[in-house]
């Protein structure tokens, strides 16, 4: 400390007293306390943490914060906050279920020849893995066919969720999932015991989401799809053949089939050994054939033997409250984390580049090309007065609206009219539809884009052939587009397509192509067919054809051209002078379609390599991105795209053009005429007692013609009043949810296993598991709920009743010395 001096320019310094020196010793000390408690409660939370222990105020706290309302005592909150109901409200049924034995698992990769895993089983509800003990089986040590008498229950809080029973391989360093199979609660009837084998999928068959997984299941077993058979059009009849469907969408289409038979030929390759597959090559090279059942025959992943039985815990009144609620949305894992590394033989789940960048390219092709550009010519062309007799009569009616602005609902529905009538003309259609973005790489697409007589567009014109038709990459922005504004004039091309081919592949300066511009097609090529199908070559058939195989099925008139096609093949007999078969093939089968090789151009392809040069954050990125592409590309958005642009182009179902053509014609007329009668009425001096009755219906049209137009606003109004202020209110939540529940007792009809394809009984087995652990013991299954500790069956005991037993021996229990099995702190396990 320091005081003045009588002298303000010096200072004097002097020690603190004892009483100065104790405070701050005091302070100092309890700085040091507070400091110390909080770090010794850091470790303590640490140690906590660590050893997986709370103390008794976090344990209470955390009961407090987990503990939901009974249902029974609150069941009206599922009307009027269903939200709500489902994350606070307890249980109002359970499932029981006996997970028993499995069999026939797929085993892990191995090069040793060793066909084996340590399989264990999770459950995972509405998507949200069970972590309590008591929801997780014990491992069963190297065996394929596992017995495990595991016995637990799930609350149901929402009767339309989804349960998902994943196998685990429980090696050293982690968990890999090797199979599962998933089924909807709402379709189990209350107090029946359901036991059979349910078959387990393909682990590369987690796509998507539950209800599309569920529903693709639902439609046909993995194993009837017939990994070697080629006749898919039979399975997807099989599949919508059935008569008792679930209470959510089962249905299947051609792609789902197709996509799950490459998984199951994936599968194999991941199981086969070296040893294996010689030994296969070797059989299949001797012309013998493997017995039913064998490896290589393989359509599952395994079957898992379950018991289940689903109770209600309140009374018939109060569940019903339970059926206006909706599980949590589902985690949707996209479509996109197969990889297929040809080199090494096996496959990753990964980010597939080359199916991110087809699809990109069907979403280029179908919204942007075949539409939205579509419509930016087509007003463009109207705007810019490429045709005077359009665009003169539409810009006459236009203007006519700025005279009395009612007059709109003439003139639009006319000029709609008059524009779809002439839609029908195809050659002015694609005149009006066609540039630089989105026209054929043909001589008549060259010659609708030098029509706009613009250099930008031909810019982009020639761009496309560089890259889409040439497989070559632009390398001089500015010389190409000086090119651009050479190859045509007034509005003519000045080559043609091939010699523009011919200057652009001289362009080395101002473009880099690939390796395989210039070679011919081969198997397994990627291509597209006319610009706009995918496909994949199968074989070349000839100089001038290919043999190909769609990746996706082709809509109607695309099919006739197909037909076409093999017509135009068959009278070609003389011209390709083959043998009978290879005319055969070329005829198409069930795997090829014949195309011309002019029809078809390379696609952009993704090397396995580069996939994994990306960041896992960009991988991710790009995986999130591509689940909503996936979505959308799933949706009924690009069909119904696709139907109006047919209705409007005149392509299919031209009776609904010619009508709608029709009706906007009427309509135009009767307004034409409610104004004309109007006027008249305006401008007429006679009395009306004085026209005759023919004037009074005239009159009565006109009146309740101009009644409905000018009510169209508050009509509008009070549509966008009962979006903002009626769907949002708590009351109206409430309707909707009493209107779910009248919906869902009408319709729901819980019939399974019956709809379950997957799904098979075995009274023998059943009666046999009943001698291990009979039904009676079923009871204690409410007291299991929720525990830390894991109630098992006696080991010793039951290996002594399997071994009197028979057909018992080729199972297997679980090994209580196996690491994941022993008792932790966490989690006791009693032995």
């Amino acid at each position: 400390m320091a005081t003045k001096d009588d002298d303000p320019g010096r200072t004097r310094s002097f020690s603190p007293t004892a009483a100065e020196m104790k405070r701050r010793m005091k302070e100092q000390t309890e700085n040091l306390t507070r400091q110390t408690a909080v770090h010794l409660g850091k470790i303590n939370d640490f140690g906590n943490r660590l050893l997986g222990k709370d103390d008794d105020a976090m344990a209470q706290l955390r009961e407090k914060v987990e503990h939901k309302d009974d249902f029974q005592a609150k069941p009206w909150r599922c009307i009027t906050n269903p939200d709500r109901a489902q994350e606070t409200l307890g249980p109002y049924a359970r499932l029981e279920i006996v997970i028993q034995a499995a069999r026939n698992l797929q085993p892990r990769d191995s090069w040793t020849g060793v066909q084996t895993l340590d399989p264990c089983v999770g459950v995972f509800v509405d998507d949200i893995k069970l972590e309590s003990p008591s929801d997780n089986t014990l491992v069963v040590r190297a065996t394929t066919s596992p017995l495990w008498q595991h016995k637990m229950a799930i609350d149901v809080v929402c009767p339309m969720s989804f349960v998902r029973l994943q196998v685990y391989d429980d090696q050293i360093t982690t968990k890999l999932e090797q199979g599962f199979v998933e089924f909807c609660i709402g379709d189990i009837p209350y107090e029946t015991s359901i036991a059979g084998w349910m078959e387990l999928r393909f682990q590369d068959n987690l796509k998507n989401d539950s209800l599309k997984r569920y529903s693709s299941h639902c439609a046909m077993r993995e194993d009837e799809l017939g990994i070697y058979s080629n006749d898919v059009g039979a399975l997807v009849t099989q599949a919508s053949e059935s008569k008792i469907k679930s209470n959510v969408s089962s249905t299947v289409t051609a792609k789902e089939l197709k996509a799950r038979k490459r998984i199951g030929e994936r599968a194999l390759l991941k199981t086969r050994t070296m040893m294996h597959t010689c030994t296969h090559s070797c059989v299949r090279g001797s012309g013998s054939s493997s017995p039913p059942g064998a490896e290589h025959d393989r359509g599952n992943a395994g079957e898992l033997y379950v018991q289940m039985r689903l109770v209600k815990c309140v009374n018939e009144r109060s569940s019903m409250f339970a059926l206006a609620l909706d599980p949590p949305p589902a985690k949707n894992y996209g479509d996109y984390v197969l990889q297929e590394d040809a080199e090494a033989g096996t496959v990753r789940r990964s980010l597939d580049l080359q199916k991110c960048m087809d699809v990109v390219t069907d979403m280029r092709i179908r919204l942007g090309e075949d539409f939205l550009f579509c419509l930016y010519y087509y007003f463009w062309y109207v705007c810019a007065w490429r045709s005077v007799w359009i665009s003169g009569p539409v810009f006459f009616f236009v203007v006519l609206c700025s005279y009395h602005m009612y007059y709109m609902t003439i003139v639009w529905p006319g000029i709609f009219a008059f524009m779809l009538f002439l839609n029908s003309w195809e050659n002015l259609r694609k005149n009006m539809t066609r540039g630089g973005w989105n026209a054929m790489i043909t001589d008549d697409g060259f010659k609708r884009v030098a029509a706009w007589k613009k250099t930008g567009e031909m810019f982009y014109y020639l761009k496309r052939i560089v890259e889409n038709d040439m497989n070559g990459s632009v390398s001089d922005v500015a010389k190409l587009r000086v090119l651009a504004s050479k190859v045509a004039r007034d509005g003519y091309p000045l080559v043609t397509l091939d010699e523009l081919r011919k200057m652009l592949k001289k362009e080395t300066g101002v473009i880099t192509f690939d390796a395989k511009a210039d070679s011919g097609f081969t198997a397994g090529d990627k291509v597209t067919v006319d610009e706009r199908h995918m496909a994949t070559v199968l074989r070349a058939v000839s100089a001038t054809h290919l043999e190909v195989v769609y990746d996706e099925h082709l809509a109607v008139e695309d099919e006739e051209k197909l037909k076409d096609a093999r017509k135009g093949a068959e009278k070609d007999k003389t011209e390709l002078d083959r043998s009978a078969e290879e005319k055969k093939r070329l005829l198409g089968t069930k795997k090829g379609i014949p195309v011309e090789v002019s029809r078809v151009r390379r696609r952009k392809i993704v090397q396995f390599w580069q996939s994994w040069l990306l960041p896992s954050s960009m991988s991710n990125i790009i995986m999130d991105v591509m689940v909503q592409a996936d979505t959308i590309q799933n949706s009924s958005l690009l069909p119904l795209i696709e139907l109006l642009t047919d209705i409007v182009c005149w392509k299919r179902r031209k009776c609904i053009a010619l009508g709608i053509c029709s009706f906007c014609a009427i309509l135009c007329a009767l307004f034409v005429h409610t104004e004309l009668t109007y006027e008249h009425e305006m401008n007429d001096e006679v009395s009306k007692h004085q026209s005759d009755n023919k004037d009074e219906v005239e009159e009565t049209v006109a009146w309740m013609t101009i009644s409905l137009l000018r009510n169209l606003d508050n009509i509008f109004y009070l549509g966008v009043v009962f979006a903002c202020f009626v769907f949002p209110a708590r009351w109206f939540v409430s309707v909707r949810s009493i209107l779910k529940i009248a919906g869902r007792v009408g319709s729901m009809k819980r019939s399974a296993p019956q709809i379950w394809p997957f799904f098979r009984e075995d009274a023998q087995l059943q009666s046999t598991f009943d001698q291990l652990m009979p039904q009676s013991e079923w009871s204690p299954f409410k007291d299991i709920v929720g525990q830390a500790s894991l109630p098992m069956p006696d080991f010793d005991k039951l290996r002594q009743q399997m071994a009197g037993i028979k057909g018992m021996a080729g199972f297997k229990l679980p090994d209580l010395t196996h690491p994941s099995n022993k008792p932790t702190d966490k989690t006791d396990r009693p032995t």
